[in-house]
């Protein structure tokens, strides 16, 4: 039987809802695909040629999505999307030129022949929070418990340079909010993600680990003991190819995958300009409660997490306090319900509900911890204050613009770097990284040391 990938573009095909006709190829693959059908199969290849196709990102899909429902579905009507008005007439063309199809086929190969699990825009396991926001993800790789993303979630993030005392508050809130039943998401990067990941595989809750490469990268490999827990209890997910290594730019959009999973996202240690704001950010973009932990008396390292309690985060001290707030949404989940999200679905439970899980089982942080009893704020004051901060915490002035964003997001809070390893880290050439990084010191966002050596600006 003829591969259809390697025949004509999609332009050529009858105007048909019937698939079969149109990805014989999917049947004559069967055998390799024990666990999907032929229907699947079809909307998985569907799903990598629209990946594959330049200019064609996560928002188009979303109008994709919105209009003809699925994958196959927005292939079979590609030479409506102009005269729909919802891609452009370049995109369009770029699908229909076939411009995808190798890349595409690379990917198709590489799951077949290493057996790599997706989960499919149209399976019942794709997170429904997810297909609600802005921009979803098509597919997800994952490896691990697929059954994780049906259940309540609770992100926790913070800085890759964390103190003592961060890293203790991490483990504490990953292993108290898994024993409650919640599950914890963030990043498997260094620090706070490290031990939210850990403590919350001591529990019944578990883990999700949303990653910034392909699913056969470890990063960072001092993260390989975290990985094969997670992959072995927990679940990993991500929506980046095989083979795709660790970039700048492939954190930050990662993040808004671990915000929108969660029901909230807490912020445990965070200078002003740290990473973790991205995710605060986009969690208040996507209607999630942000927490933020209060500060030890003359902490270092936390005046991020202050300021968003100043403006409007819900202050943690320990887990009790995130299941109290998110009382109500974490009930819901548990019973099956629809999931609602931010401060004006929040509510109090009425005299006919049983009100928020029982937190009995919690461990309390011991006040130890705490000199002053920590900062107390209304958990319904305004997000306005809250969203201008991480406006100026995140928003680079035009003149730096993208390459500013994914320079600095490859900077670690505290650490001094050469030019030539942030070269290498970005693969960028000597030249580009110093343009970026002198205008970075003009704004005062890096500040240079001897040797031709930066740091993030303070």
């Amino acid at each position: 039987m003829k591969d259809i990938r390697d025949q004509g573009s999609f332009d050529t095909y009858p105007d048909s809802s019937e698939g079969s006709a149109f990805f014989p190829w999917a049947l004559a693959e069967e055998h390799a695909w024990p666990t999907r059908t032929p229907e699947e199969l079809r909307q998985m290849w569907a799903s990598f040629a629209l990946r594959h196709t330049a200019g064609l990102g996560v928002r188009t899909w979303r109008r994709l999505a919105d209009r003809y429902g699925d994958p196959m579905g927005a292939v079979l009507a590609a030479r409506r999307w102009v005269v729909d008005g919802v891609v452009s007439e370049k995109v369009a063309r770029e699908f229909l030129s076939d411009s995808w199809r190798e890349t595409a086929r690379q990917e198709w190969d590489a799951v077949r022949d290493r057996g790599f699990a997706l989960v499919l825009w149209t399976d019942p396991e794709y997170p429904q929070c997810l297909k609600e926001i802005a921009g979803p993800p098509l597919y997800l790789y994952r490896l691990g418990n697929p059954r994780l993303l049906q259940g309540p979630c609770v992100a926790v993030v913070g800085s890759r340079q964390v103190s003592d005392w961060g890293r203790a508050m991490a483990y504490d809130l990953g292993r108290d909010l898994s024993n409650a039943g919640v599950t914890v998401v963030s990043g498997m990067a260094k620090g706070v993600d490290r031990h939210a990941h850990l403590g919350a595989m001591t529990g019944i809750g578990s883990s999700i680990a949303v990653l910034g490469t392909g699913p056969d990268r470890i990063y960072p490999p001092s993260n390989r003991d975290v990985f094969h827990t997670l992959t072995h209890g927990g679940l990993v997910i991500t929506e980046f190819s095989p083979g795709v290594a660790p970039a700048a730019g492939n954190f930050p959009v990662r993040n808004r995958i671990i915000s929108a999973l969660g029901l909230g996202v807490v912020v445990v240690e965070a200078r002003r300009k740290s990473g973790a704001l991205i995710t605060a950010r986009q969690a208040l973009e996507q209607g999630r409660e942000v927490f933020a932990v209060t500060p030890p008396e003359n902490a270092v390292g936390f005046e991020g997490c202050a300021e968003l309690i100043d403006d409007g985060a819900i202050p943690v001290r320990s887990a009790r306090d995130i299941v109290a707030e998110l009382g109500p949404l974490l009930e819901a989940e548990l019973q099956g319900k629809s999931r609602k999200t931010g401060a004006k679905a929040r509510g109090k439970p009425t005299s006919g509900r049983s009100g928020p899980p029982d937190t009995n089982g919690l461990q309390k942080t011991s006040d130890k911890y705490y000199q002053d009893g920590g900062k107390s704020i209304s958990p319904d004051s305004s997000s306005e204050n809250l969203k201008q901060t991480l406006s100026r915490a995140l928003t680079l002035p035009a003149s730096v613009g993208d390459d500013g964003l994914s320079l600095l997001s490859t900077m670690e809070d505290g650490a001094v770097v050469h030019v030539d390893e942030l070269a290498e880290r970005l693969e960028w050439d000597v030249s580009r990284v110093s343009r970026v990084l002198l205008l970075l010191e003009m704004e005062g966002l890096v500040k240079q040391w001897p040797g031709m050596r930066y740091s993030k600006g303070t």
